[in-house]
């Protein structure tokens, strides 16, 4: 599921003069996946984003970014993230040192 569709992200990036011709469509079409995963685990929206028609403009306007930040290799989503955010609790232990965990 993406937020935006890749030729919004192609008129987003004409109109602001980045180049994404070196990229071929598959990279685009993932990146604009990948930007949809980064808002999903990092950020929960009320009302849900799926109860919005049409999607808010500046919504798309942070997709094409961070799809953007995902073609050039800046948009880190963290694979330890639950779907409905950061994951919630840790813990670590070191043999002879002990242990923390964080919540």
């Amino acid at each position: 599921m993406s937020y935006i569709t890749t030729s919004y992200l192609q008129q987003y990036c004409t109109e602001r003069n980045i180049d994404l011709s070196s990229y071929d469509p598959a990279q685009i079409d993932a990146s604009v996946i990948l930007a949809a995963d980064f808002f999903d685990i990092y950020y929960t929206f009320e009302p849900a984003l799926d109860a919005y028609d049409p999607l808010p403009d500046m919504l798309k306007r942070a997709s094409a970014e961070a799809a953007v930040m995902a073609l050039r290799g800046q948009l880190f989503v963290d694979l330890d993230a639950t779907a409905s955010g950061l994951v919630e609790s840790e813990s670590k232990s070191l043999d002879g040192v002990g242990s923390k965990t964080v919540t």
